[in-house]
């Protein structure tokens, strides 16, 4: 039974909502406000009962009872209020629903034979609207249960009512996006104009929340990129459409997302802004942030939640953004890099080949991983210093097209090095004027985790955790605070997230730094990281964690800048607002880096936990507003 409580006493629905949704397995919405109760009539597939308070009672609030009347056929209504604030006891309430609930089989014994159009056996009336009536029916050749959409028998001889209803017909059966519940048929039978859906099983985000279910991460990131899919398969088709309302979004019994078939006659241009901060309400009330990998989703419902030039304002840059976290969620399942506190070292998993850091008898073994990034047993390379390119004045596209103008800048032409970062390490000891303002007071120095052994790791081309490592490697593990630090004592600053992607894409908006095919093999990414499953380590590019910022020549833009879609991923100055706290903001960092499965677009930006967060994967470059 599908229930709704109207009542401007929050916590008494709230309460009445829980006993009723209990071990009866009643489905109960609640609704606080006239603007709630007008929601729930668009977005409930049925209601039975409307369970209502005195403020409710006259008015707007007797319109709205009396169009969910004639809505939902066979809707029972009952006062539960008085004008003086005393409820029923909920002993009545109970009792009588309970009472219905027999009436209801009672009438379904006596029930009169079935009725069918065509091949299609109706079962049960499921909502109505002004022109049309739903069924749940059976399509009896296939046994294929269906929702059924008949335009009302009165409306059959209205000529601008049948076009507009064929019109609506053609519209939703051109849809051929797999997300996109499916119209199956459409039919004239004795009179009858009708056509059949898809019945999508399971709840969508307005009934889970309702039935106080939760999904886990991993199933909401499915649902929104799903979404996303759909409403950019939509537009990039040019289909008109109705608005995307929460109850369009379905998380399917056997667990795959389904999205409602919404496309129109007529085009209305949606509001996808509103359209993304709505769904991502709907999804903050289901999503179970204690289950599974949840920084993914946090990140992306920050993004979604956020305003300024960070903000997600269109569906296909909520697409982007899901697709990426996707992919990391399934890349961290087998990736060795553990999720431990801000700036641990990471404990990799034991992979199939015979590598034990720090065993001389794997060196002397001469395992093919270790020989991939060691070129053979070559000395160590000389510190390698970087240079600074020139990225002209002008404009170019950032993210999905926005046009925007940056004037002369300078950039490293590779990240800074493990041998540039000793030397910072060296000059600043024990001083404290490079600081940033904010850094924290418990903060006394800018050695990243595990330095002692990095260090003289690169400096004789050893391992480091079980890799290959050298001077020319970038700098890792260093969190925001050092790489700002030392971005400072160069004479030079971390750039923004413009700077970095006008520098990544020149002024053509590319998706990757040398052109429009993601070509493994150009730059350091994860097609061979020894952690992924069924890859042969080292074989796309020769690398499997880290290599030196040299060895990729092919990774480079149209600037001569190198590694941006490979290698590590970099700090920028830009901070954006917390996806779990908007009132607080972290630091971003961009670029592709060894873990990906192939190189990363260029529009894709990560959030960190926080500004002292540090992992292998994630180093920095400088920019400059003069040439140094």
């Amino acid at each position: 039974m599908v229930i709704l409580i109207a009542s401007e006493d929050a916590v008494a629905s709230q309460s009445l909502a829980e006993h009723l949704a209990g071990p009866s397995g009643h489905q109960v919405f609640t609704a606080a406000g006239l603007e709630d109760m007008e929601e729930a009539a668009g977005s409930l597939e049925e209601l039975d009962v409307l369970l209502f308070s005195a403020a409710f009672s006259k008015g707007r609030g007797k319109e709205l009872r009396d169009a969910l009347r004639e809505q939902y056929p066979g809707l029972q209504t009952v006062l539960i209020s008085n004008e003086d604030g005393e409820s029923a006891p909920l002993e009545s309430i109970t009792a009588w629903l309970a009472s219905l609930t027999e009436t209801e089989a009672e009438e379904d014994d006596a029930a009169a034979g079935p009725v069918v159009l065509g091949d299609y056996e109706l079962k049960e009336k499921r909502r109505t609207t002004e022109i049309t009536d739903s069924f749940r029916a059976v399509q009896r050749s296939v046994n294929r249960e269906v929702i059924l959409e008949r335009l009302k028998s009165g409306l059959f001889r209205n000529r601008a009512a049948v076009k507009e209803f064929r019109n609506l017909v053609r519209a939703r059966a051109a849809v051929s996006c797999p997300w996109i519940a499916t119209v199956f048929d459409a039919q004239e039978t004795a009179g009858t104009l009708f056509y059949t859906r898809e019945l999508m099983r399971g709840k969508n985000l307005d009934e889970l929340a309702a039935s106080r279910a939760h999904l886990t991460p991993e199933e909401c990131l499915q649902l929104l990129r799903a979404a996303s899919e759909a409403m950019t398969w939509l537009a990039e088709k040019n289909v008109p459409r109705e608005p995307l309302k929460r109850h369009h979004l379905v998380h399917g019994s056997d667990g795959a997302p389904r999205i409602a078939n919404i496309a129109a006659a007529t085009a209305v241009p949606p509001d996808e802004a509103s359209e993304i901060h709505a769904v991502t309400e709907g999804i903050l009330r289901i999503a179970d942030f204690k289950r599974g990998h949840a920084r993914e989703l946090s990140h992306l419902m920050g993004l979604m939640k956020a305003s300024g030039p960070h903000a997600l304002t269109t569906w296909k840059a909520v697409l982007r953004e899901a697709r990426s976290a996707v992919q990391r969620l399934a890349e961290a399942r087998t990736s060795s890099l553990g999720e431990g506190r801000d700036g641990a070292r990471p404990h990799r998993r034991k992979s199939r080949a015979p590598l034990l850091a720090g065993i001389v008898a794997v060196a002397a073994a001469g395992t093919a991983l270790a020989l991939l990034t060691k070129k053979n047993g070559k000395p160590p390379a000389k510190p390698f210093a970087s240079h600074m390119v020139k990225i002209p004045a002008g404009d170019f596209i950032f993210r999905d097209g926005q046009k925007l103008t940056l004037p002369d800048f300078w950039m490293d032409s590779h990240e800074v090095t493990i041998a540039r970062y000793a030397e910072f390490l060296t000059a600043t000891d024990g001083k404290t004027e490079y600081d940033h303002k904010d850094q924290p007071k418990d903060k006394k120095t800018h050695e990243p985790a595990d330095w002692s052994a990095i260090y003289p790791a690169a400096k004789t081309g050893g391992d480091w955790n079980g890799y290959p490592v050298s001077l020319d490697c970038p700098v890792f593990n260093v969190d925001w605070w050092d790489a700002a630090a030392c971005a400072k004592w160069l004479g030079r600053r971390l750039p923004t997230e413009q700077e970095w992607e006008k520098a990544a894409r020149g002024t053509n908006g590319r998706p990757w730094p040398w052109g429009t095919e993601a070509d493994p093999k150009r730059a350091n990414t994860g097609a061979d990281y020894a952690e992924q499953p069924g890859s042969t380590p080292g074989a796309a590019d020769g690398f499997v964690w880290w290599c030196n910022v040299q060895a990729m020549p092919d990774d480079v833009s149209a600037y001569q800048v190198f590694g941006l879609a490979g290698n590590v991923s970099e700090w920028t100055a830009t901070w954006s607002p917390h996806a779990e706290d908007p009132d607080k903001k972290t630091p971003v960092f961009r670029g592709g880096d060894f873990r990906h499965n192939s190189p990363a677009a260029l529009t894709t930006s990560w959030l960190a936990k926080s500004p002292a967060y540090a992992q292998p994967f994630l180093g920095f470059r400088t920019v400059a507003d003069e040439e140094k």
